[in-house]
């Protein structure tokens, strides 16, 4: 509990520093803070105990709020955004307040304890891989903002929203089920049984965004030049299927592992992720060539954990228990 406080307190006040300098804000966004952290613990603690509704409840509260207030703010015309932030604030306040009482009220049984030694490796390990996952999640939006320009990122990101955002939903989706999954039933057959499965699944969300952005399109609901950005687009479907597959082998490895294997994926993700970057990157020359490179790393970091995972075994699984 200090831990996280004392991470948002300094992430706050570094926040406030590049954003909102000389504003009297850093008591609400730390609660803003505070709120998406707890939440995203409330949600995993409560997937893992097979409570669904209310995991997906502390998930996607905040989306259903973010639509109401958009559909008011369009309904009414608001334009300030420190309307928007102090709605934002409540919101956030609303899901703290509620994430804490559920806590409260839930019963906690502990069964193996872990010993501190191996709690420092474990907590170091998953903060190579969160620094590693943040690194590719945002490179290719930092980069061509920086160096393409504004207006160029806009057009990526608007693409990416059409093409790419419903790859996003199926890889919480089988990260939601699939951990849970895994952790009563695991194989290697299994494995490879659901990555095929995913394959075929994908294939046809890729089909389907394309018919459905094409028809948008004809009918003047969106913009999409097909002709000139099909490249583009095609990166961003290949990128998504991969999303997807990460998905699921992350959540084989997050379900039943040892912290030594966790530790090794962690060093060899960031060891060959880190080389991609640093060969290819002056290489860089278009728009598509930083989407290529981002789905060059996201392949890398999908295989690291696909041998990860199929390392696992039956002695292994009864050894983590």
């Amino acid at each position: 509990g200090l831990t996280i406080l004392f991470v948002c307190v300094i992430g706050t006040y570094i926040f406030n520093k590049q954003f909102f300098v000389g504003s009297n804000s850093f008591i609400k966004i730390l609660i803003v803070a505070l709120s998406a952290v707890l939440s995203m613990i409330s949600y995993n603690f409560y997937r893992l105990k097979s409570e669904f509704v209310k995991a997906q409840m502390i998930s996607n509260i905040w989306k259903f709020g973010l639509l109401l207030f958009a559909f008011v703010f369009y309904l009414w015309q608001f334009h300030e955004f420190t309307l928007l932030f102090n709605a934002v604030f409540v919101l956030c306040t609303v899901i703290l307040i509620t994430t804490v009482i559920l806590l409260f009220k839930t019963s906690f049984s502990y069964g193996n304890t872990i010993e501190n030694k191996d709690f420092i490796k474990f907590w170091i390990g998953f903060g190579v891989s969160i620094s590693v996952l943040i690194g590719i999640t945002f490179f290719d939006r930092y980069y061509i903002k920086e160096i393409f320009g504004a207006a160029t990122f806009g057009n990526y990101f608007y693409l990416a929203n059409i093409f790419l955002f419903p790859f996003h939903l199926l890889q919480n989706y089988v990260g939601f089920k699939k951990l849970v999954f895994f952790k009563e039933n695991f194989s290697r057959t299994i494995l490879l049984k659901q990555t095929q499965n995913l394959f075929f699944q994908s294939i046809l969300l890729s089909i389907v965004l394309c018919v459905v952005a094409y028809l948008a399109n004809f009918l003047q609901l969106i913009e999409v030049d097909f002709k000139s950005e099909i490249w583009l687009i095609l990166s961003f479907l290949f990128l998504g299927m991969i999303k997807v597959f990460f998905g699921l082998f992350e959540s084989a490895l997050s379900a039943r592992v040892h912290i030594r294997l966790i530790n090794q994926t962690n060093l060899v993700s960031l060891i060959i992720v880190g080389l991609v970057l640093i060969l290819t990157i002056s290489f860089i020359e278009t728009v598509l060539d930083v989407a290529i490179l981002t789905c060059a790393m996201w392949l890398c970091l999908v295989l690291v954990y696909l041998g990860a995972s199929l390392k696992l075994n039956q002695e292994n699984l009864k050894e983590a228990q």
